[in-house]
């Protein structure tokens, strides 16, 4: 690991003077380029401005003058940057060499410590082996008792709830029960109020029934007495009619029906026989 770092610092190094040395050269090079196009065009100017005479000459002169220092100026940067390039190249073996004695003093080094690291991980996975294997007992036991007491917890839950509503079914079930068997004897009682109602209505007229058993219904239905007064006077003709009708049919009818109001209870047979206003609510 050691070593590694090293030849990553050295390569990084070396790449930063490599790139620091070609970008000098380049920016030199753009310098020389533009630099010489400049004298170019100023020497083209002079030629044409000084084509005769000395001045010419002296023109051509200072030209040739101006190339040399610039053809030498160019030769010691050329000569500068090959003695730095043979320096990289003998500063690269050096490193090789100096990397290999380094690795051979340092392999024994690193071997050792190696064996040590293998060593502590083995003791390390050992020891969280055994302690894994500690954990799980413990843990399943544990776990056995936590699931325990949460199985007890969601029974005795589960208990009450169960219990609380199967008895608010029994609660509503028995309402539902009490409350049908008192509606059905409500109506059995009306029941057999509008049958002896009905045999009374039979066995008198429809005039003087009306008269009779209207108090008698408003006891019985004050929530429909109205109601029945109402269909009574409508149904008043319908009944004359048919009665008288049945009467010119057979001759026996007032007859079989006095018999059967004679068959009725005392309490009924009194009340159709006596007047109005000794009428009394019939019970079962």
């Amino acid at each position: 690991m050691l070593t590694w770092g090293l030849l990553r610092l050295l390569r990084r190094w070396l790449l930063h003077l490599l790139t620091r040395g070609l970008l000098r050269l380049l920016r030199r090079w753009l310098l020389h380029l533009l630099t010489r196009g400049l004298l170019r065009l100023l020497r083209r100017w002079l030629l044409h401005l000084l084509t005769r005479g000395l001045l010419g000459r002296l023109s051509r002169r200072l030209l040739g003058l101006l190339r040399r220092w610039l053809l030498g100026r160019l030769s010691r940067r050329l000569l500068g940057l090959l003695c730095r390039w043979l320096l990289w190249r003998l500063s690269r073996r050096l490193l090789g060499l100096l990397r290999r004695r380094l690795l051979g003093r340092l392999s024994r080094r690193l071997l050792g410590l190696l064996c040590w690291w293998l060593l502590g991980r083995l003791l390390g996975l050992l020891c969280r082996w055994l302690l894994g294997r500690l954990s799980r007992r413990l843990l399943a036991l544990l776990c056995r008792r936590l699931l325990a007491l949460l199985c007890r917890w969601l029974l005795a839950l589960l208990c009450r709830r169960l219990l609380g509503r199967l008895l608010a079914l029994l609660c509503r079930r028995l309402l539902g029960l009490l409350s049908r068997w008192l509606l059905y004897r409500r109506l059995r009682l009306r029941a057999s109020g509008w049958l002896l109602a009905g045999r009374s209505l039979l066995a008198l007229d429809a005039v003087s029934g009306r008269e009779l058993l209207l108090p008698h219904l408003e006891l019985l239905l004050p929530d429909v007495a109205g109601l029945l007064e109402s269909l009574l006077s409508h149904l008043g003709g319908l009944l004359d009619a048919l009665l008288g009708h049945l009467g010119s049919v057979f001759g026996g009818t007032v007859d079989r029906l006095e018999i059967r109001v004679q068959g009725l209870p005392c309490e009924l047979g009194a009340a159709v026989t006596e007047p109005a206003a000794h009428l009394q609510p019939v019970e079962e």
